[in-house]
C-alpha cells in the first residue's frame, strides 16, 4: 500500500523538472527573439541606406568645344557639379566609381584627390584611370560628400566627343543608387563651355 506522501513527492519533483524545461525552453526563445530582432534592425537600417543614398547631378558641361577635330568640334573633358539628394547619408568619394560611356569607348575611374580641376594637363593625364574634384562650397570632411556639399567633379574622356554623340556619365557609390546622367552633345558647338546636363 503506497503512502499518499510518497506519492505526492513524486508528482513535486516531477513538477519541478517540468517548470525547469519551461524555463530553458523560454530561455532559449528569447534569446533567438532577442537576436532575430538585432538582425532585423540592421537589415533595416542598411536597406534605407541603400534606399536613400545618392549623388545628385546639379550641371554638367563638357570643355573645349571650339576645338576642331578630323570630322568637327569636339570636347575631350567634362565637368559635374554635384551634391548629396535629399535624405541621403554621406558618402566617401574614394568608394565612388565614376563610368564614363562615349560612342566607341568605356573607362571606369576612381577617384583621386590629387587630379587638380585647373590644370587641364594632369586631367588629361589620368583620363583611363581617375577623375579629381574639388569643393566649391562645404567640404569640412575632406575625401567625403556630406549634406551641404557641393562638389565639383573633373576628367578627361576617353576619347574626343564630336557634335551630336552620345555621352552617358554614371556615378556609382559603394551603397546606394546609381546615378546615370544620359546626354548627347549640341548638333553645333561654337563656344569653350558646352552645356551637357540639364
Amino acid at each position: 500500500m503506497t503512502k499518499k506522501a510518497e506519492a505526492g513527492t513524486g508528482t513535486l519533483i516531477l513538477f519541478i523538472a517540468m517548470i525547469l524545461v519551461a524555463a530553458v525552453a523560454a530561455g532559449v526563445l528569447i534569446q533567438t527573439a532577442s537576436s532575430l530582432q538585432s538582425k532585423a534592425l540592421y537589415t533595416g537600417s542598411r536597406a534605407k541606406t541603400q534606399v536613400s543614398t545618392q549623388v545628385a547631378v546639379i550641371y554638367m558641361w563638357g570643355e573645349n568645344g571650339t576645338t576642331m577635330g578630323t570630322g568637327g568640334r569636339e570636347i575631350n573633358r567634362t565637368l559635374l557639379k554635384v551634391k548629396l539628394a535629399s535624405g541621403s547619408d554621406p558618402v566617401k568619394l574614394n568608394d565612388t566609381l565614376v563610368q564614363v560611356d562615349t560612342p566607341s569607348n568605356r573607362v571606369n575611374l576612381e577617384f583621386n584627390s590629387s587630379v587638380d580641376c585647373s590644370n587641364n594637363n594632369v586631367i588629361d593625364q589620368q583620363k583611363n584611370d581617375y577623375y579629381g574634384g574639388t569643393y566649391l562650397v562645404g567640404g569640412t570632411e575632406n575625401g567625403y560628400l556630406r549634406r551641404g556639399d557641393i562638389f565639383q567633379i573633373c576628367l578627361a574622356l576617353p576619347e574626343s566627343v564630336q557634335e551630336g554623340e552620345d555621352v552617358t556619365v554614371s556615378i556609382i557609390p559603394k551603397v546606394g543608387y546609381t546615378t546615370r546622367i544620359e546626354t548627347k552633345t549640341p548638333d553645333v558647338m561654337l563656344s569653350q563651355r558646352v552645356q551637357l546636363y540639364p
